[in-house]
């Protein structure tokens, strides 16, 4: 990811003292130029582990205490980096920085267990941090030294402090959930031989097979495989199997492991929903290829609201997918129970690309009307896009007759969608050109 950083940043993160300094005399401006993620000098100097550069930007004049647009200071950053001898500096000399929180509420040790350096967390012992502390997501220390795949950390830490394998992070999720969340067999091997629950599942009734197949860790779920099998039966949020997971997440290799059980496979979800409508409705055109192949009978099942794979493919916006499934004897594209066609969820949800395959297929659903009456103009507008509604008006389609009621959709969805209100009537203006 690109953060803009300028030379001086460059050169803060390298050490350089020369080169600094030959930036702010020249452009005194400069010392207090941050990074598109409002990373200061001394977050650079901070990576980088220079404490010389540290005391150079504080001599200059540098508060050490500007935090990042993420509330991370330079403690912070220190940590992450695992500069262990400036971590050790600034909790002496700026102990205030050791008490101060960023805004996922993570302390400096919960840095320390992302850049997963045992000898910085020592530090953090040292000084008797409560590692039973959660960020706002409910992780702890132990939790994300998995979730980054930081053996040599996880394993100190559970040596150091073995209850907090018993700890659950967000949704009740445990050690186990975020290593298989982050595709780590071998921290998911350390985490087995201390103990740790295998079958133990989220408040979504979400296992750690779950979690994996939805990753795409192919290696995590070939693991679990091995030695529990049961997890393959157990069904998570609405009803999804494991293959429903691996529809989601779009891995033909995790859904070919896992496919031994083949009723697990053809399972659906509470609102009827198959592993074809998932992986229509997310997008993965190679997952929607392997499953026409193998189960091609899955073509013809209805999900909710009695929607077909098209549907379901609509609202994902891949078009790739919308082809593919052309190529099958598809059932008519037809109105669901809701009277709901492909063309209307395009719009519905901003697909513009969908909404142009659409119109050149099929022109005769942008005619077709649906739930309460609605036209592919109410839609468009409920979803908020100039752009599909030009598409729509550019396409012949008329829009003298619904234009009012279009117009209350448009402010009822300023209101109950939270959508910038200036935009909408902007919106309303523009449809005045087709009246």
């Amino acid at each position: 990811m690109e953060y803009h950083i300028s030379e001086c940043h460059v050169a803060c993160q390298n050490g350089d003292r020369t080169r600094i300094q030959q930036f702010l005399d020249k452009f005194p401006f400069a010392l207090h130029h941050t990074d598109s993620r409002g990373w200061t000098l001394a977050h650079h100097a901070a990576a980088g582990g220079s404490q010389v550069t540290i005391k150079q930007l504080c001599k200059a004049g540098l508060d050490l205490h500007t935090r990042d647009m993420y509330g991370a200071n330079i403690l912070h950053i220190a940590c992450l980096y695992g500069r262990v001898d400036l971590v050790k500096y600034l909790l002496k000399k700026y102990p205030k920085l050791y008490i101060q929180y960023d805004c996922y509420s993570w302390k400096s040790a919960h840095f320390a267990a992302q850049g997963g350096s045992v000898d910085t967390m020592k530090l953090f012992v040292e000084t008797d941090t409560d590692f039973t502390l959660k960020d706002q997501y409910g992780a702890n220390v132990l939790h994300l030294a998995c979730g980054f795949g930081r053996y040599e950390l996880a394993e100190f830490l559970l040596l150091e402090f073995p209850d907090l394998l018993h700890e659950v992070g967000e949704n009740n999720g445990t050690a186990a959930h975020y290593a298989a969340q982050g595709g780590y067999v071998r921290v998911m091997e350390l985490l087995v031989q201390h103990g740790v629950n295998m079958n133990s599942r989220t408040i979504h009734n979400i296992n750690v097979l779950h979690i994996a197949c939805q990753h795409r860790n192919v290696d995590v779920v070939r693991y679990i495989l091995k030695f529990n099998t049961t997890l393959l039966g157990q069904s998570g949020l609405y009803n999804w199997s494991a293959a429903h997971f691996a529809a989601q997440g779009g891995s033909v290799d995790v859904l070919k492991l896992i496919a031994v059980d083949v009723q697990m496979v053809r399972k659906r979800s509470i609102t009827g929903e198959n592993i074809l409508h998932i992986a229509c409705l997310y997008g993965h055109y190679d997952m929607v290829k392997h499953i026409l192949t193998l189960y091609p009978d899955m073509l013809y099942e209805l999900g909710k609201y009695y929607w077909s794979a098209s549907h379901y493919a609509a609202q994902g916006g891949n078009v790739r997918i919308m082809e593919l499934l052309g190529q099958y004897k598809l059932p008519k594209m037809t109105s669901s129970s809701r009277n709901v066609n492909e063309l209307h969820i395009a719009c519905r949800y901003g697909h513009e690309n969908m909404l142009q395959y659409l119109l050149d297929v099929m022109p005769s659903l942008a005619n077709e009307k649906g739930e309460y009456g609605w036209t592919a103009y109410h839609y468009a507008a409920l979803g908020g896009s100039l752009r599909i509604l030009r598409m729509l008006a550019e396409s012949g389609l008329d829009i003298r007759h619904e234009y009012e009621s279009v117009k209350k959709v448009l402010e009822i969805a300023s209101v109950h969608r939270d959508k910038e209100f200036e935009k909408n009537v902007k919106l309303i203006v523009e449809l005045t050109v087709y009246v």
